[in-house]
Formats: structure tokens, sequence, C-alpha cells
């Protein structure tokens, strides 16, 4: 089983009259229980998760001193109390060891202990963010994460939640991340543990969509998708690595592929599932041309550009001209994306159809030109000894747009 992480949060209570965190008896759904102020000991009592480490987060005033068992080291809970209620129990506190080599031989686990102020609000939510990141680098990478939000002030668990989304969405590689939460449920007297790591799947769902609904960089939406619709998650990865690879050629197969998918039935799927299938349909339905392969990659380009991949889509607009050369060889498929093809045979229909037309000739010629540049890192152009910019790619694409749109009707597709 892997190794699990805690992260739960300190507040002061809400039942002062009480002394603190009320005591509950916190049930699990599993049917076991378990008695006590805090949350987290529960868990470690329980054996709910196998938790090697627990990160503890709070401010100043939180209610460290609830961490120490006054029966067995009256003397640290003393220090600990007096302190928090003096000045605070600030970050380079002495004591902090100390409380953390308690816990760690109260409970047999790892622990950490972040502090920070006790004034949160938007002035101060900066630098709670970036202590909280630096809580990223204690959890190791091949650890899941359980992340208790019952105690604490209701924004630690909220910036927490955002510092893991944060640190997820770039290069450190986070495992499953669950969030839990004990509900006091005062007709009954108990705490209900309930599940909230749904929140986390939507999150991540929510955020790798919506990149591939910009940008077509689907890698992390599939492996999101991978367990229960796996071929959907085989398409998007697809379409994805087309992309990241400039394989344009490729979109033909894989659009068949997506075709054959999109007809699968799901019972009930959620509701985020259908805004995805509803999004690959739209894609389909605004690329696939039934008319030629030149008109679909021709649409591809296009659909690229919308989205501001403009080197892919220099590419793809560039292909569109030499598949339809291809397409109207004797033998289409032996042609279609060989290179050697369209330097002998295709650069010559390709003539053939522009030679007539200064305004298409100029246009096609000067897309080809510019796609050369693309490929060869931007090198300097062999008329102009110019180097491309980034600011012109949108002109150059429409210029060699309208040009291959003439060019593919003039060859009937």
């Amino acid at each position: 089983m892997t190794d699990c992480t805690l992260i739960t949060s300190i507040g002061t209570g809400m039942y002062k009259k009480e002394g603190g965190y009320r005591e509950t008896a916190y049930l699990f759904g599993n049917g076991k229980t378990y008695t006590s102020k805090l949350f987290f000991e529960a868990i470690l009592k329980t054996g709910f998760k196998p938790i090697k480490k627990v990160i503890f987060i709070g401010t100043y005033t939180s209610s460290w001193d609830i961490l120490i068992d006054d029966k067995t080291d009256s003397d640290l809970w003393t220090k600990v109390y007096t302190e928090i209620n003096q000045n605070g129990l600030c970050p380079a506190s002495n004591l902090i060891p100390l409380i953390k080599e308690h816990l760690k031989s109260r409970y047999s686990v790892e622990v950490e202990i972040f502090i920070h102020t006790n004034i949160i609000n938007f002035d101060t939510t900066e630098e709670i963010f970036s202590i909280y990141n630096s809580v990223i680098p204690c959890i190791k990478e091949d650890s899941n994460i359980l992340f208790d939000i019952t105690h604490g002030f209701r924004s630690m668990p909220i910036l927490m939640y955002q510092t893991l989304q944060f640190a997820s969405s770039g290069k450190t590689k986070l495992q499953n991340v669950e969030l839990i939460y004990g509900e006091y449920i005062e007709n009954e007297n108990i705490s209900r543990v309930r599940d909230l790591s749904n929140y986390w799947h939507y999150a991540r769902i929510t955020d790798a969509f919506s990149v591939f609904k910009t940008k077509l960089d689907g890698f992390i939406l599939s492996a999101l998708l991978e367990k229960e619709y796996e071929s959907y998650s085989k398409v998007i990865n697809k379409i994805s690595g087309i992309v990241q690879t400039n394989f344009c050629l490729q979109i033909i197969e894989v659009l068949i592929q997506l075709k054959n998918v999109l007809t699968e039935n799901h019972e009930t799927p959620p509701f985020w599932f259908s805004e995805i299938k509803s999004f690959l349909a739209d894609f389909y339905k605004k690329i696939y041309s039934s008319k030629s392969e030149a008109r679909t990659i021709f649409n591809f380009a296009k659909y690229l550009r919308e989205r501001d991949l403009n080197t892919q889509a220099i590419i793809s607009l560039q292909l569109a001209v030499e598949t339809a050369c291809a397409e109207k060889s004797d033998n289409p498929e032996k042609n279609k994306g060989n290179y050697d093809f369209w330097q002998s045979e295709g650069k010559i229909t390709r003539k053939e159809v522009i030679s007539s037309d200064c305004g298409l000739k100029r246009q096609i010629l000067n897309l080809e030109s510019f796609r050369n540049q693309i490929a060869h890192g931007g090198a300097k152009g062999n008329k102009t000894n110019a180097s491309p910019s980034s600011e012109s790619i949108a002109k150059k694409f429409d210029s060699g747009a309208k040009g291959v749109e003439t060019f593919l009707s003039k060859l009937g597709l």
C-alpha cells in the first residue's frame, strides 16, 4: 500500500467554554469510530490510511497546546500554552522542535509544522501562500496525500488547497490527493467523516479540459480519463501528440477513430464528461471534410490558428497543398506525405495550378517559403535575407489560407 502524507490545520476551536475543541466521536465510512478533540488523531488511531508523515499548518495563536498530552509532558504543555497566550508561537520558537518530537513519539509518524500570521486577509495571502508552497517539498513524490479540512480558520484549507493545485499544475508530480472532513452532527452527537475527494478530481478535470480546449494539449486530461473512458483518453492523447510533434498528416486517421468513439453510449455520464464529448464532436465537425483529405488538413490548419498554435498552423497549411497534389496523382495513397513525390511530381502539379494567377502564385510560394523558415528554426529567407517575425504569423497565415482555399477549389477539392 502506498504511503500517505496527512496535511491538517490547527485553529483555536469554536467552543471556548469547553476549553477549545469539543471532544466528539468521529464515525468513519467503514464503521470505525474514535473519540477525540482533534480529527487528525482519529485518523491516525483508526488506521484510516497508512500515514507516515503529518504536516500541521496553523497561526501564531492557534491552539498548539492541544497537540501536547499534558498527562505525559505537563511541562511542555505549560510552556507552549504560555507562549501562545503571551506573544504567540512564532516559526523560530525553540518549542517547535520539542512539539515535533513529542508528536513523533506519541503517534509514530514524521512531523512537520508550518506557522504563519493569524491575520489572514488580502494583504497577507501572498505571504501565507508562499509558506504553504514550502510544504510541497516535504512530501515525497511517491506519497499520496490526505488533506484534512476540518479544523483551522476557513481560509487556511482554501489557501492550502490552492497550493496543492498550483503544485500539481507545475513540475512537482503529486500523487493521489484525497480531501476529508469531520462534520459534527449535533442531533446525533457524532462527527461523520465526509469524503470530499471528488472536489479535487473535478478541479483537475476543469484545469486539464481548459488547457485542451485552448491549446489542444490534452495529455493530463487523457491520463485523468484513462480508467473510466479509455477510448476517449486514447483519442485525446493522439490529438495532443499530433499537435506537439507537427505530425498533422495523422489527423485523418485520428478523425476516423474519433468518429467511432463518439458513437459510444455511456449511461448517465457526469456533466463534465458530456462537455468533453461535446467539444470533441465539435472538433470533428469543424475539421473533417468529405471532399478530400487536403480539405480536412486545411480545416485543421485554421483550427490551430484560432488557438494561436501558429507554427503548427503554417505547417498544416503547407501540407494541405502537398496533400492536394498527391490526391490528384495516379497513386494518392503512396504519394501523400511522400517527400520525393512532392519534390518531383507534386511541385509540377502546383506549378500548373498557380502559373496563370500571379496573386495565387505569390500566396502559395510565400507560404512554402515561410513554412521552410519555421522548419529551420526561424532561418533567414533566401530572397529577403530577413528572419521571420512571430508578430507577422497571423498576416502570413491569412494570406496563405486565401491562397490554399483557391488552390483547392481549382483542383476540385
